[in-house]
């Protein structure tokens, strides 16, 4: 999963951040040094060129990571009747309100409060692409660990697209205040009605 090595409690991001870099993030910028150096000692215009190349992928999967965020937007679909420690489905409407750029490639994340005991993992589901000015309807389920007053957050979103060099991660704000109901159990035979 994307989001493991990332802490939970904070969501302090509204725009997109680079997470970390990844194990070929980390072999293509020791490679696009190495033949940097050597295109320098040698004074090859052909390094030169592969060094120009190596150095461009760098900088297109940063920007075509940050492109993938913008004018995305999450509506939660809540049901009206919610129970502690039982399997809630819940959908979200992802919504690409971008006119000529599909949305490639991403995690989607509900970001749990910190005063709620979290499961070991959290909600999640992946979108292979959203076409330009349409929605996705995401399905997953949610399990409330506890009765009350439960504040969804918002929704954090992570991406490796396009050459998965970067892990990006983007928090979108989308807060709502639902009641959990005890947890259902099954009635005792003894009170149980006799039909």
């Amino acid at each position: 999963m994307l989001f493991k090595d990332r802490r939970r409690e904070k969501y302090l991001w509204t725009d997109p951040k680079v997470g970390s870099i990844t194990k070929l993030g980390m072999m293509h910028s020791l490679l696009t040094f190495g033949v940097g150096v050597i295109a320098i000692q040698t004074g090859l215009n052909l390094l030169y060129g592969i060094f120009a190349v190596m150095l461009s992928l760098i900088l297109v999967s940063m920007i075509l990571s940050r492109l993938n965020f913008v004018k995305l937007d999450v509506q939660r679909e809540v049901p009206d009747e919610l129970f502690s420690q039982t399997k809630i489905a819940l959908t979200a409407q992802v919504s690409n309100k971008k006119k000529w750029f599909s949305v490639f490639s991403i995690w989607m994340e509900e970001a749990w409060p910190p005063d709620v005991p979290h499961p070991e993992i959290l909600p999640s589901v992946y979108v292979l692409r959203i076409k330009p000015d349409s929605a996705e309807s995401l399905k997953y389920d949610i399990e409330f660990p506890r009765r009350g007053v439960f504040t969804f957050l918002g929704f954090t979103f992570a991406t490796r697209f396009p050459f998965s060099m970067f892990t990006y991660f983007y928090y979108l704000r989308s807060e709502q205040e639902v009641i959990v109901f005890p947890r259902l159990r099954e009635l005792p035979s003894s009170l149980k009605l006799i039909g």
